[in-house]
């Protein structure tokens, strides 16, 4: 009888421990839909003491694991800060200009650093070593160029804050972001879905991170409700159709 209890309570215990294991796994696999900061330190929203122009440290290689400074001309630095000529009023005005002028920076790093062989996501077809980067390597990278623009005070409406971060089921992802003064809303400043030097994904934090359990790699910029009237008429187009095979 003492022998059969013993069994049972043994049994019983390492039944709740499998329980208690495999529900601390399903937390850790759900998807963290509104982490909109990094978990790093809390001194990453602040740019890098001797950051200018002249020394911008570009990563790639995925992780940051290598890390070049390069040091761009006044003639090359003029082309970034035309894009924000003349001053606006307006943050939207002002995102799209950020966005050019990611794009410019990008293409500038290129011309000292293999990233020009970059493209959208990690491993697409033709990716070649040394140059190609991962999202952390983009939003690194991303950030990097947010806070010389707002040292050299062409951003006005913006400051630079924490990178973004969303985790889904398998896997996880990264982005540098933007803070509105006026309004504290923020957005995303999105590189990595795109070859290097292309125009990034810029878009309300709260939206980026609305994302399906099982990935964090959709650039959910181009929902149908977020698309163009072209965009969203063709949708409702393709919609209809398969409605008609069905019905």
């Amino acid at each position: 009888m003492i022998k059969t209890v013993t069994t049972f309570s043994l049994a019983l215990a390492t039944g709740l421990m499998l329980s208690q294991a495999i529900a601390s796994e399903t937390r850790n696999l759900a998807p963290k839909l509104f982490v909109s900061e990094s978990p790093s330190k809390a001194s990453e929203n602040q740019a890098p003491v001797k950051i200018s122009p002249q020394m911008i440290p570009v990563c790639y290689n995925f992780g940051c694991r290598v890390k070049e400074y390069i040091s761009l001309t006044p003639d090359e630095w003029s082309t970034v800060e035309i894009l924000f000529e003349p001053q606006t009023n307006s943050p939207h005005v002002e995102r799209i200009r950020i966005g050019k002028a990611i794009a410019r920076m990008e293409q500038l790093a290129g011309n000292y650093t293999p990233i020009h062989k970059d493209i959208g996501y990690n491993l697409g077809k033709g990716a070649t070593f040394p140059g190609q980067l991962d999202c952390v390597d983009e939003s690194i990278n991303t950030t990097t160029f947010l806070h010389v623009l707002e040292r050299y005070e062409l951003i006005k409406h913006h400051k630079v804050i924490k990178r973004a971060y969303r985790r889904a089921a398998f896997d996880q992802h990264w982005t540098g972001q933007l803070e509105e003064h006026e309004t504290g809303d923020r957005y995303v400043v999105d590189t990595w879905f795109y070859d290097n030097g292309q125009m990034p994904v810029i878009q309300p934090t709260e939206e980026w991170l609305d994302i399906s359990i099982f990935t964090s790699y959709t650039n959910n910029a181009n929902k149908p409700e977020q698309a163009s009237g072209d965009e969203r008429s063709l949708t409702q187009k393709v919609s209809n159709t398969f409605k008609g095979l069905f019905n």
